[in-house]
């Protein structure tokens, strides 16, 4: 919902799964198919490993992944 935007709940949910995954020292994927997205996963630390159309080329799927040994 758009009043729950912008109050950090998502960086906190973020951040909070990163440290588990340093705890257990395993990656984290997810994918995404809103351009904004990619972007605010890339600032968080996410590589983009492959963009590829989705639902006949009207928009691209894109999967991306958190290395918690490179941070």
């Amino acid at each position: 919902k758009k009043d729950m935007q912008g109050k950090g709940i998502g960086k906190k949910l973020l951040l909070t799964v990163h440290e588990f995954a340093k705890m257990i020292n395993k990656p984290i994927f997810l994918d995404t198919h809103k351009p904004v997205n990619v972007e605010i996963y890339k600032h968080f630390g996410y590589e983009l490993k492959s963009t590829v159309p989705y639902k006949g080329g009207s928009t691209n799927h894109n999967a991306l992944v958190y290395y918690p040994e490179r941070r």
